[in-house]
């Protein structure tokens, strides 16, 4: 049988959240101690939790940036090279848990690439 890799690739993803929380008493005895470990290798990605709006201040001049395509330029307190400047072109805002930390994603000038950082390590230059 053959599976189209990106079409078995969205139903993993569909699946993640299934799979992370399946209790290992619902699986046949001799898969129980190798349940974790398989599904850690499937490495699937967090699911991110958009954000659309909020009450720090920081985080609603990115998602103004965002919405308008413009570049930012800040501090990094994290990463590689701290305290940096950056040229940052926003995307998107999005937080891996209900109520948890706010992280930005887009393209960092400094490194040419697509970066993600979390947004109170952020300082506006």
């Amino acid at each position: 049988m053959i599976i189209h890799a990106p079409l078995f690739h969205r139903l993993l993803m569909s699946l993640a959240p299934a799979l992370r929380s399946l209790p290992p008493a619902l699986l046949p005895r001799r898969h129980r101690r190798r349940a974790p470990r398989c599904v850690a290798s499937l490495q699937l990605p967090a699911l991110r939790i958009p954000v659309t709006e909020s009450s720090d201040p920081l985080a609603r001049r990115l998602l103004r940036s965002a919405a308008s395509g413009g570049t930012l330029a800040f501090f990094y307190q994290g990463g590689s090279t701290p305290g940096v400047l950056r040229r940052f072109k926003p995307t998107e805002l999005f937080r891996l848990r209900p109520g948890g930390a706010i992280y930005v994603r887009g393209h960092c000038r400094l490194r040419d690439a697509t970066r993600t950082f979390r947004v109170d390590r952020i300082r506006l230059a």
